[in-house]
């Protein structure tokens, strides 16, 4: 069985272009070893890279292929496009259909509706799987959950904004590739999720299309390791891992933070892995809250390798997820995996990952109060804490083993052919 993946990423390809697995690897990497146990398989991956022409490099029973990102050229193209809020010209199909004539595959796998790959469903005959990872439709309509788009314009960072990079600007972007999405899902044989959430707006937004379930594989470092608790007399340790969107929640974090401070005398300290001093979304929640990040022991650790970012959890309290919107944040399958208490808001897929009361604690998006509730309950009840961290541990455990996983997503693919 032959099958081409369209991605953003170039999986366990990243030692062939000289990048660094540990950060442009991912999941998808992680899924990639795990199918590498499947004799019958051969797997092509197509994906955006700094390249001038689409190549393919080969390695046993797998064909990467990078083709050139959008746009090229100068900074002076790149900002024209950037101000425009354009998508990828139809044009730029064209590589799509070159990785589709070099690799001949039985199917294709899109992974996800926010870019452009899934076009592809409109120009080949071949089955096609659209696999669900975020939802541009719902997200750019929780978008402004956190932050209104007065905050973003009043506190954003002006030169950002003359750039055309903006955090106004990303979301212009977001109403645009939520429209190409839900051409592409109306055209869609075949969908693929994980929560209850992406199954229901698939059935809205794609009544003709055949669902198939299939979880995800985590990155090696969180299939290690077990949590154990802390001094609960001493300072409390909170991560969160995110990106620097405006509707991550992260104005709630500040707001959550600034509460505990005074209702945990020994202190909190909060590391935000993903983010770090320099970017808008720090900039805007700052000028919100009237707070700057030092100020409350925030800590902006950026971007971080994965076993960082193992350790950070390990070696935490709880892992909080604040998001006004999501599907099924690694992140959240992450801590559970190492056994890290979890307290997540109850929006999009999350419910399908934590179990309220049983595996983790679910609290109002945009909640600093119910949050910071939520935190001292598991941080002064050490029998709470050790339960949720033992019953995630092993759900997560189950939901992500990577011979489970593959074994089902080629079961899913053979499901495809046979019809």
């Amino acid at each position: 069985m032959r099958v081409l993946w369209l991605c953003s990423t170039p999986g366990l390809g990243a030692s062939h272009l000289g990048a660094s697995p540990a950060l442009v690897g991912g999941w998808i990497a992680a899924l990639e070893e795990a199918l590498g146990q499947i004799d019958d398989l051969h797997l092509s991956l197509a994906f955006p890279w700094d390249v001038k022409e689409l190549r393919r490099i080969s390695a046993e029973r797998r064909d990467y292929l990078p083709f050139p990102r959008y746009p090229r050229g100068g900074r002076l193209r790149r900002a024209l496009f950037d101000h425009s809020c354009r998508l990828e010209p139809e044009s730029e199909l064209r590589h799509l259909d070159r990785a589709v004539e070099l690799t001949r595959p039985d199917l294709i796998h899109v992974w996800g509706t926010e870019g452009f790959y899934g076009q592809i469903v409109e120009r080949t005959e071949l089955p096609v799987l659209i696999e669900i990872q975020g939802i541009r439709t719902q997200y750019t309509a929780a978008y402004f959950s956190g932050l209104s788009a007065g905050d973003l314009l009043r506190h954003g960072s002006p030169s950002r904004l003359l750039a055309g990079r903006s955090l106004l600007h990303r979301y212009v972007r977001y109403r645009r590739s939520a429209r190409r999405e839900r051409r592409i899902l109306a055209s869609a044989r075949f969908v693929s999720g994980r929560t209850d959430w992406d199954r229901r707006t698939c059935a809205a937004l794609a009544p003709q299309a055949r669902y198939f379930h299939c979880d995800r594989v985590l990155r090696r470092p969180f299939c290690r390791g077990h949590w154990s608790p802390r001094d609960a007399n001493g300072p409390l340790w909170l991560v969160s891992t995110l990106r620097g969107n405006a509707y991550k929640g992260i104005e709630t974090i500040w707001r959550c933070a600034e509460l505990l401070r005074r209702l945990w005398p020994a202190g909190v300290r909060w590391t935000l892995v993903g983010v770090r001093r320099g970017e808008e979304i720090v900039r805007v929640v700052e000028g919100t809250t009237g707070r700057r990040a030092e100020s409350l022991d925030i800590r902006l650790a950026g971007r971080q390798p994965a076993e960082e970012v193992a350790t950070l959890l390990l070696e935490s309290d709880i892992f909080v997820h604040p998001s006004h919107i999501d599907n099924s944040p690694n992140a959240v399958g992450e801590a559970m995996s190492l056994g890290v208490p979890v307290i997540a808001t109850h929006v999009g897929g999350v419910p399908s990952l934590v179990e309220n009361g049983r595996d983790g604690l679910l609290v109002p998006p945009g909640d600093p109060w119910a949050m910071a509730g939520a935190v001292l309950e598991v941080a002064r009840d050490g029998a709470l804490a050790a339960r949720l961290s033992e019953t995630a541990r092993q759900r997560a455990r189950t939901r992500h083993d990577p011979e489970r996983v593959a074994r089902t997503l080629v079961e899913n693919y053979r499901k495809m052919l046979a019809r």
